[in-house]
C-alpha cells in the first residue's frame, strides 16, 4: 500500500485552498453522494484525500462527469487525477466556506485495487491538521469530518451556489493542464506561485477577521480615504510614506505605505475604487489616527491589484445611534 500512497500528491488539496495551482495532482476518492436541487437536477459532493488533508467541500457540475458518476465508473477509494478544476466560495453569516469546482477527473487506480484510505489524512482546517508554510487562514473551514457524509448542512451550500456562479467560474477560473501556464513538479523541491497575474476575488476574506497571525491573506475593499504623500523624520531614519482606509461589508483596515512602495502605489491607489490586498505586516494602530482595528504595511512582496467591486464592495456604509448618543460624540 505504500506504493499507492506515494502516488498521491501531497498536501496538493491545502496548495490548491490557498489559491496554489498544482496541476494534474493525484488524490484519492474518499466518497461522494448526490446532492438534489430545487430544480430537479442533481450535483455530486466529493470527498478527497490527498494524503495529508481530507476535503469534503468538492463539488461535480459538468454534465459528462456527472453522468460518469451516474454510471459509477468511479468507485470508492479510487485514485483519480484532477485535470481540471476551479475555486469559488460561499458566504454564510458565520463562515466563508471554499468550494473546489471539479471539471475533469482521470481514473488512475482503481478502488478495488486500493481498498482502503491511504496514508492518515487529517480533516484541512481542523486544529489537528498540518500546517502549510504556517498558514493561518482567513476564511473558517468546518471541521467535523469523522465520516465522510455526516451530515446534511453542507449539501445545502451547494443547493445555494447559483448556476451562473458556476458557470461563470467554470468558464473562466477553470486551472487546465492544456494552459501555457509555468506547471510545478510537486514531488521535489516545488515552489509555490499563484495561478494567474490576478489575484482571485472569490478567495479574499472578511477584512474583519484579519489578524496579527493571519499569514496568507486577501482582502478586498473600496478605498474610503487617502493622504497625501507625507516625510518623517528620525534619528536613524527618514522617509516618505501615505495611507488609505479600505472598507468592505465587514470592517476598515488601514494601510499604510512608505518609501519605495510608496512610489510604487500612491498613484495606484484612487478614492472610492476598489482593491485586492495581499501580503504584509499586520500591525495594531496607533487609535489616534484611525478607527481601525488593524493596519497593515506594505512591503516589496505586497500586491495591490484594482478590481471591479461595484457589486461586491459597498460605497457607503452607515453607522447609526441614537439621537441621545450622537450628543456624547
Amino acid at each position: 500500500m505504500s506504493m499507492l500512497a506515494n502516488k498521491l500528491t501531497k498536501a496538493s488539496l491545502g496548495h490548491i485552498l490557498h489559491n496554489i495551482e498544482i496541476v494534474e495532482p493525484i488524490v484519492q476518492l474518499i466518497g461522494y453522494k448526490q446532492v438534489p436541487q430545487n430544480d430537479g437536477s442533481v450535483r455530486y459532493r466529493l470527498s478527497l484525500s490527498d494524503g495529508v488533508y481530507i476535503y469534503k467541500l468538492c463539488i461535480v457540475i459538468d454534465v459528462q462527469l456527472k453522468e460518469r458518476f451516474a454510471n459509477e465508473e468511479f468507485d470508492q477509494f479510487c485514485l483519480v487525477k484532477l485535470k481540471r478544476y476551479s475555486l469559488t466560495t460561499i458566504t454564510t453569516v458565520e463562515t466563508t466556506n471554499v468550494i473546489i469546482i471539479i471539471n475533469e477527473l482521470e481514473i488512475d487506480t482503481r478502488g478495488s485495487q486500493v481498498g482502503l484510505k491511504l496514508a492518515n489524512p487529517i480533516a484541512f482546517g481542523s486544529p489537528d491538521a498540518p500546517s502549510i508554510s504556517n498558514y493561518t487562514p482567513n476564511y473558517h473551514i468546518r471541521h467535523s469530518m469523522e465520516d465522510e457524509f455526516d451530515d446534511d448542512e453542507d449539501d445545502l451550500l451547494f443547493c445555494s451556489l447559483s448556476s451562473d456562479i458556476l458557470n461563470n467560474d467554470q468558464n473562466n477560473n477553470a486551472v487546465s493542464s492544456q494552459s501555457k501556464r509555468m506547471k510545478t513538479n510537486y514531488g521535489e523541491a516545488s515552489t509555490s506561485y499563484r495561478t494567474n497575474n490576478t489575484l482571485n476575488p472569490n478567495l479574499a476574506g472578511p477584512i474583519s477577521s484579519l489578524t496579527q497571525f493571519s499569514f496568507r491573506w486577501i482582502i478586498k475593499g473600496r478605498v474610503i480615504s487617502k493622504s497625501e504623500k507625507k516625510t518623517w523624520n528620525k534619528a536613524s531614519s527618514n522617509g516618505v510614506l501615505f495611507s488609505f482606509e479600505l472598507q468592505d461589508h465587514t470592517d476598515i483596515v488601514k494601510i499604510v505605505v512608505f518609501n519605495h512602495e510608496c512610489e510604487k502605489f500612491f498613484d495606484t491607489i484612487e478614492f472610492g475604487r476598489c482593491y485586492l490586498v495581499s501580503k504584509g505586516t499586520i500591525k495594531e494602530p496607533d487609535k489616534k489616527y484611525t478607527n481601525a482595528n488593524y493596519e497593515i504595511h506594505l512591503n516589496s512582496e505586497s500586491i495591490v491589484e484594482e478590481f471591479d467591486g461595484n457589486h461586491s464592495c459597498p460605497q457607503i456604509i452607515f453607522h447609526f445611534v441614537d439621537f441621545d448618543q450622537s450628543k456624547a460624540r
